[in-house]
């Protein structure tokens, strides 16, 4: 191997210079030749697109494989509708019925040997991540991480992180026109191979002590030209890295509307079986499957409602606020409101200090919020358009918020019950169907 190889190279490069290891790169070039991948027979002709000569592909992306569902009709539940990303895994810790998953081996914490590690500082990491974007919600998330880092003033340290399940995301709103319909999500596979800086340095060092004695006169060279030295030292150490270095990168994207996500996408990672190996994809051990998908979809913030069907009602199975049309489950969650409207309006829109961020908070910083409460008389009962101007601006200042029809109505009706109006401007409300639910 190349890494088994270094420590001498580099003391012998320092001390009379040793021929350059070759090294292949991601694409199977070598500094001499360039490998014919081992499913293409070597050919002058140009092979057609689509495939080689013999009609065989070529799989680019050897670290990652990504497959995704698509249902026979668009899900119409998320049309106007709530959701949040959910992202789960098949890994040996959670395998299900997968027998080869729960067969899987352990990846040992490998250590170099001292020596090696004292001339060759090397860092081998390689990780997967998720990005997922739609219209304004963008997650970036660490999917698995595997670290190395071996040299001589940290010894070993190995970190490994897989990210089991992810749900910590927020709601957002799949508007009904679809002009945020699409949701993109990328799986990108970054590795690299680092060897560190003091690799020259000490090379080099051992090499001036040694001259030392061989050659008396090179110790004053050596230190009327300690400049030029540092300077060697740092360009032996460019040329060691970029020789021995490599860094890969791998990516796949997909782009799709909401409603036809179906089941989600799903990457399976894998890495070479052993560290730094990445020419020999027959080795390649599979880490684990991550799949992307959305949660059933829901028609408010403001409640656990959802739009699906629900589970039979069993002993030991407790039915779950399940609802099989969006009316519904809408219908459920503005009676909910009517109970404590006053949860409504202090609703968190933002994490803050206990009373700021809040619906309340909000709708109560704005311009027209006091100038609307002013004409409403006190003992009197105040005009009809006051009032459909009124809850018109509420409903405007949380569409403005990116939230739906049905959430504009419970805000208005919450405040309308525990906004400490005068009690003729809450009657006039309850009388108006501009200051009514949406459903």
């Amino acid at each position: 191997m190349i890494r088994r190889a270094t420590t001498s190279c580099l003391i012998g490069f320092a001390l009379a210079g040793c021929a350059a290891p070759r090294t292949a790169a991601i694409d199977g070039s070598s500094s001499s030749h360039i490998a014919t991948p081992a499913n293409v027979t070597p050919d002058s002709g140009t092979p057609p697109l689509g495939g080689t000569k013999e009609g065989k592909w070529i799989n680019i992306t050897p670290l990652t494989t990504v497959s995704w569902s698509t249902p026979d009709s668009p899900d119409g539940r998320f049309s106007d509708a709530y959701t949040r990303l959910i992202i789960t895994s098949l890994t040996p810790d959670n395998c299900g019925t997968d027998v080869a998953c729960a067969n899987a081996d352990s990846y040992p914490y490998k250590s170099r040997e001292w020596l090696e590690r004292f001339f060759v500082g090397a860092h081998h990491t390689i990780n997967l991540t998720a990005k997922i974007t739609i219209g304004t919600f963008s997650a970036t998330v660490p999917l698995a991480t595997i670290d190395h880092v071996s040299n001589r003033t940290d010894g070993e340290g190995f970190t490994r992180t897989v990210y089991h399940q992810a749900e910590q995301f927020p709601l957002f709103l799949v508007k009904g026109d679809g002009s945020n319909g699409v949701a993109s999500a990328q799986f990108l596979v970054k590795g690299s191979d680092q060897y560190q800086s003091s690799v020259a340095a000490t090379a080099l060092e051992v090499a001036q002590q040694i001259t030392t004695f061989v050659a008396p006169q090179a110790k004053v060279l050596t230190t009327l030209t300690a400049q030029s030295n540092k300077d060697l030292a740092a360009a032996m150490d460019k040329t060691v890295s970029q020789l021995l270095g490599t860094k890969i990168d791998e990516g796949h994207w997909i782009d799709k509307d909401t409603t036809l996500w179906g089941d989600g996408a799903t990457a399976t990672f894998k890495i070479p079986a052993s560290e730094g190996n990445w020419e020999n994809d027959k080795n390649y051990l599979t880490v684990g499957s991550w799949t992307v998908s959305f949660e059933v979809a829901r028609p408010s913030i403001f409640s656990d409602a959802q739009i699906c069907n629900p589970p039979e009602k069993t002993d030991t199975v407790a039915p779950t606020r399940c609802f099989p049309s969006f009316d519904a489950a809408a219908k459920f969650a503005e009676k909910s409101t009517l109970i404590k409207p006053q949860d409504i309006l202090g609703y968190h829109l933002v994490e803050s200090a206990p009373g700021v961020g809040t619906v309340g908070a909000y709708l109560k910083q704005l311009d027209w919020w006091q100038t609307a409460l002013k004409a409403f008389p006190a003992d009197a009962a105040p005009k009809d358009a006051d009032i459909t101007k009124y809850c018109r601006s509420i409903k405007g200042a949380i569409s403005d918020l990116q939230l739906n029809y049905v959430d504009q109505g419970i805000v208005v009706v919450a405040v309308q019950k525990a906004a400490s109006l005068p009690p003729k401007t809450v009657d006039a409300m309850s009388k108006n169907k501009e200051c009514g639910f949406a459903i």
